[in-house]
């Protein structure tokens, strides 16, 4: 074959069934049944915690990790949580699509869990997932499962391509060149890139649109001025995040990396992205211990493999920890129904924020929606409140109404 660099669009799609085709020849499956559910809803804004926990709990692997989830100290519960529904309920819609999409995702991705390449990348994959999603939470509000899975995915491709391609993979990859160099090289000396790899995987996969885009184009350079969409800023996301050189702590050197990109491509001023950095580097920080010696003190792959997908999922619950309460248009409207405490914040026309909160105030479940859209039910059932009195949901939805108007 040519190179990438020298096929046409048509060779391009027969580019993709012929790396589909070699996906088969190193047995990497196409999503199981769990897993292509999960991805429906995910596509679905009307899903709520009721069908996330009606698919999850045929697959008692992502259950179990649930379970315990919901047990650990985070969530200080008095009574332990035994009931899958209930641990729904306490992780929140946000964080139960990320810790899903995650899951599932990674464990196919990971082709090769033994190999050092694979652990460094997913290494890096963890960080580049938390900064993705600590961008979202300022420029794309209500969209940080999304990003935190699309950071993730960003390099699948890279260990599948040396698997792929063989040592002369392996020659490019030794020269330690900047992300973007090392697309450039690939795409003028080989057959295809990782890109390429991952391309064919999502679609293979099924991804939603606005999972499998950003991660299609995380080397093209974004159009200045472009669209103000949620899929147009991920796509924009996943650009900066995987451009970043990082180093041998999985962590980039400077306190606001390739500030003038972040500056165009963001609209994030280096005071301010340092501080998002900051945040994503903490958070990555506190979590890194979790791979350790994870590769010594395990002889078996597939216990390795196992292990590092329980790891991934903890990582996961840890970035989604933080709630969307930053930075509102103004302060939160609040409501008493059916004994619960729900707050609403609204960040502009097209997005908005309810937070089930507890006696002390401390916000324990989010859901994001689209105000004039979102029915008070839906919204109310997304928080994992369903017997409410019509008087009580009249309230709420006459205040949507008001936000439509």
């Amino acid at each position: 074959m040519k190179a990438r660099a020298l096929l046409s669009a048509a060779d391009v799609d027969g580019l993709y069934g012929v790396l589909d085709k070699k996906l088969d020849s190193i047995g990497l499956e196409t999503q199981p049944q769990v897993a292509s559910r999960v991805l429906k809803l995910v596509s679905d804004p009307q899903s709520g915690l009721r069908q996330y926990a009606d698919v999850i709990k045929s697959d008692p692997a992502i259950s179990g990790r649930l379970l315990r989830l919901a047990n650990s100290a985070f969530f200080a519960q008095r009574q332990p949580v035994t009931n899958l529904e209930r641990a729904c309920v306490l992780l929140g819609l946000e964080r139960l699509k990320a810790i899903s999409l995650g899951f599932y995702l990674s464990r196919a991705a990971s082709t090769d869990a033994g190999n050092s390449l694979s652990r460094r990348v997913w290494g890096e994959g963890v960080y580049r997932a938390a900064l993705a999603a600590e961008i979202a939470r300022e420029t794309c509000p209500g969209y940080a499962p999304e990003a935190f899975v699309i950071g993730l995915m960003l390099d699948v491709g890279v260990p599948i391509s040396f698997k792929l391609v063989g040592p002369k993979y392996g020659t490019l990859l030794e020269e330690q060149k900047t992300p973007t160099r090392q697309y450039k090289e690939e795409f003028q000396s080989l057959e295809f890139t990782h890109v390429d790899v991952a391309t064919a995987l999502v679609r293979r996969w099924k991804l939603p649109e606005i999972l499998a885009k950003p991660i299609e184009r995380h080397h093209t350079a974004p159009v200045d001025g472009g669209g103000t969409d949620p899929l147009s800023k991920l796509s924009r996301i996943a650009y900066y995040v995987g451009s970043l050189q990082l180093e041998a702590s999985n962590q980039p050197r400077e306190a606001a990396p390739m500030p003038m990109t972040a500056e165009r491509v963001l609209g994030l001023r280096p005071d301010r992205l340092e501080v998002i950095v900051k945040k994503s580097t903490g958070e990555y920080s506190a979590m890194s211990e979790l791979f350790k010696d994870t590769a010594e003190t395990l002889a078996n792959v597939a216990s390795v493999a196992d292990q590092v997908q329980c790891q991934l999922i903890e990582m996961i619950d840890g970035t989604m920890a933080k709630q969307f309460h930053d930075e509102t248009a103004g302060g939160p409207e609040r409501f008493a129904i059916a004994g619960h405490n729900i707050e609403i914040e609204v960040s502009g026309p097209s997005q908005a924020m309810a937070f089930l909160s507890d006696s002390t105030g401390k916000r324990i479940l989010s859901h994001s929606f689209v105000p004039g859209k979102d029915r008070a039910e839906n919204v109310l059932e997304s928080l994992g409140l369903d017997d409410v009195s019509r008087d009580d949901a009249m309230l709420l939805t006459e205040y949507l109404r008001s936000l439509a108007a």
